[in-house]
């Protein structure tokens, strides 16, 4: 039989992990602040990073679309998407079954975030979303933090204009924060 300071030995080895993984919770626990909120606060995105960075993406909303449209027949969608939890705006773009001959080297997708300048681009590969079930990419984010504005654009050859764009490109309206 093992003597109490021999059992406590044991028993202080054996929570020694899991002291060290409560730690991080106890040195905010007088702020108010927990470990994820710290980590919030200390993550910083930035223009290039993808949206998925920092759980950006996650609720984030679909701001401003535009039909992308091949001899009058809709083949997709551009979208903006937008996380104001990260005040960062990002394009995407959708391409139905009818669009899939599109989703090729020849289509790019564009956002662009006005004063200061910022431009990232993307093209939609023949891996087809599972969860949008559609042939998709999407841009790295522009950061919109303290103002500014976005827009989105697709780019083909075969696409139907939008007003006020150049041959083959779509565009969204622009979208403010």
């Amino acid at each position: 039989m093992r003597s109490v300071s021999a059992r406590r030995a044991v028993v202080a080895a054996a929570l020694a992990p899991l002291l060290a993984l409560a730690a991080p919770f106890a040195a905010h626990a007088d702020t108010g602040t927990s470990a994820a909120g710290a980590a919030e606060q200390a993550a910083v995105i930035k223009d290039g990073d993808s949206p998925y960075t920092d759980s950006c993406a996650t609720g984030a909303t679909t701001t401003q679309s535009a039909d992308i449209t091949v001899a009058g027949a809709k083949v997709g969608l551009i979208e903006i998407r937008h996380s104001a939890t990260c005040h960062v705006a990002w394009a995407r773009i959708q391409l139905t079954d009818a669009g899939e001959q599109y989703a090729n080297e020849q289509t790019a997708v564009a956002i662009k975030r006005t004063g200061p300048d910022a431009i990232y681009s993307c093209t939609p590969t023949l891996d087809k979303s599972d969860s949008l079930n559609a042939y998709t990419c999407y841009t790295s984010v522009v950061l919109l933090d303290g103002g500014g504005s976005a827009l989105a654009s697709a780019v083909n050859p075969a696409f139907d204009a939008s007003p006020d764009a150049e041959a083959g490109e779509v565009r969204t309206e622009s979208f403010a924060e």
